[in-house]
């Protein structure tokens, strides 16, 4: 059950994002980025009922039956009031090349395989800790991960609203089996997921001019993923927490979060698209959900910054 969770979060994702697409102005063409979109809304979702259930000290359970009602009325009302976007969305415009989605099927194939072979790098890192310590404690960030006993002084309000973890527990609560399997395998595979589909964005964007775009784009995105596979050897580097560090909060807005910002940011400046502060500011406040605010917030403010300036 576990290994159906990218599926699951893409599907959910896709089918939420949709509904906010139909009432902006700046509707996004491609199905990736409603996607992203979508993604960005179920964890902002998730912060907005975790961060008052802190403060409530409610149990983990309510928090998580509490999160799957609203979910489900909003995938329900979703598919009535944007079939009608996601039918024009979905349509396929022109013939798809088998060639290059075959091409880009095999490197994610072997990136995906990455994370069944090799041991993840743990360093520093409680995300697997915390998963179970919530799961068993039916509490919300009251124990800590490390040791399970209770907090001596809890932690400061900039640690509650990372959230990210408690994502992962909800997810384990949802799809019973092996937690660290979950944690280890399924999240990098849809960070990986997410991230493949920002990329797809970047070529789209830079190719669409090009008469050899679909070409180019193909390796474009057949290079991401060789950077990946063999760029991994510097634990300091995106492309080592991609491979080895995909289950973080903090890969996520690496490889995920900041390109997508830096997308939206060319759209912004250049292309003059000013429907793009609005998702800009969805990823602002996602990097607060899933990563410390100096590890993912500021560095998301340079990265626009720098993007900014290179587009004008």
């Amino acid at each position: 059950m576990v290994y159906l969770t990218p599926l699951f979060l893409i599907i959910i994702s896709y089918i939420m994002g949709s509904l906010l697409c139909t009432g902006v102005k700046d509707k996004p063409e491609h199905p990736a980025e409603v996607c992203i979109i979508g993604t960005m809304s179920v964890l902002l979702l998730w912060e907005a009922i975790i961060l008052p259930s802190i403060k409530l000290l409610a149990s983990f359970a309510v928090v998580s039956v509490t999160y799957s009602i609203i979910l489900i009325g909003i995938v329900v009302l979703s598919l009535i009031l944007a079939r009608k976007f996601i039918a024009q969305n979905m349509r396929v415009s022109e013939p798809i090349s088998l060639l290059p989605v075959i091409i880009i099927g095999i490197i994610l194939g072997i990136q995906i395989a990455f994370f069944f072979l090799f041991y993840p790098d743990r360093n520093y890192d409680f995300t697997l800790e915390t998963v179970n310590t919530t799961l068993e404690s039916d509490l919300i960030y009251e124990n800590h991960p490390g040791m399970g006993s209770t907090f001596l002084y809890g932690i400061t309000f900039r640690g509650k609203i990372v959230t990210f973890p408690l994502f992962i527990a909800y997810l384990a609560k949802l799809f019973p089996g092996n937690v660290p399997c979950l944690v280890y395998r399924s999240i990098p595979t849809w960070t990986l997921l997410c991230s493949f589909m920002v990329y797809g964005l970047w070529a789209k964007a830079l190719f669409t001019e090009d008469k050899q775009g679909k070409k180019k784009g193909t390796f474009f995105l057949l290079g991401v993923g060789l950077l990946n596979i063999f760029g991994s050897f510097s634990k300091d580097c995106i492309f080592y927490y991609q491979m080895f560090r995909g289950f973080s909060g903090d890969t996520f807005c690496y490889t995920v979060l900041i390109p997508y910002a830096v997308y939206r940011s060319f759209q912004l400046f250049y292309n003059k698209k000013y429907g793009s502060v609005i998702y800009i500011m969805m990823v602002a406040m996602t990097c607060l959900c899933v990563t410390d605010v100096k590890k993912g917030f500021v560095p998301m403010i340079i990265c626009m910054v720098i993007s900014g300036i290179v587009a004008l």
